[in-house]
């Protein structure tokens, strides 16, 4: 009972104490109403909270911004959870109904091919980078592209004399099953 006496004692002079030197410190100036609802909470509040307000009050008011956390990890977790629940299902959609899986499937590679090809349509950047790439790629499964990147001479002879017997190859094979097919080979307007 005691205490609680001396902390309404002290509660009391601090109200007065406070008053007191915002009213010394210019009495030109009106207090806003946020100070003086500022005021009206202070003194409701229960002993405790009035002493680490107080101290609040007096120390330098110091803005200091609240920590922020990163949401990366947050959602990185959710979008693993989400990529995890559709493989699950894609999964089990495959043990079901195959048709309806590939269906979903094409479907979905479809409309991948078709949003990247408008990116490429409407931003010059990336069809530029398309077209660089196209042409990385030409000289990557090219046979004739790539045996121009080799340096050795003896090197390049052998792939080309591997890949030229393959290609011709192919076409004798063309050849025989068109002319077995139409019974005029590659000439169809004989």
């Amino acid at each position: 009972m005691i205490l609680w006496s001396t902390m309404l004692i002290i509660r009391i002079l601090l109200v007065f104490f406070l008053i007191s030197i915002i009213c010394a410190s210019d009495v030109s100036q009106s207090a806003s109403p946020t100070s003086s609802s500022e005021w009206k909470s202070f003194l409701n509040l229960s002993p405790e909270k009035s002493q680490a307000e107080t101290s609040l009050l007096a120390a330098e008011t110091v803005t200091v911004e609240p920590q922020t956390t990163s949401r990366s990890r947050a959602k990185t977790l959710s979008n693993t959870k989400k990529a995890i629940k559709s493989r699950r299902y894609r999964a089990q959609l495959k043990g079901e109904d195959l048709l309806k899986y590939k269906a979903l499937r094409r479907e979905s590679n479809v409309r991948a091919y078709r949003a990247r090809k408008l990116l490429r349509e409407t931003n010059p950047e990336e069809m530029a980078k398309y077209k660089e790439a196209t042409k990385e790629r030409a000289k990557k499964y090219n046979w004739r592209n790539k045996a121009k990147t080799i340096q050795d001479p003896e090197e390049r002879e052998i792939y080309l004399r591997k890949h030229r017997a393959a290609e011709n190859l192919s076409r004798r094979k063309r050849y025989i099953r068109n002319l077995e097919q139409t019974g005029k080979g590659n000439n169809i307007y004989e």
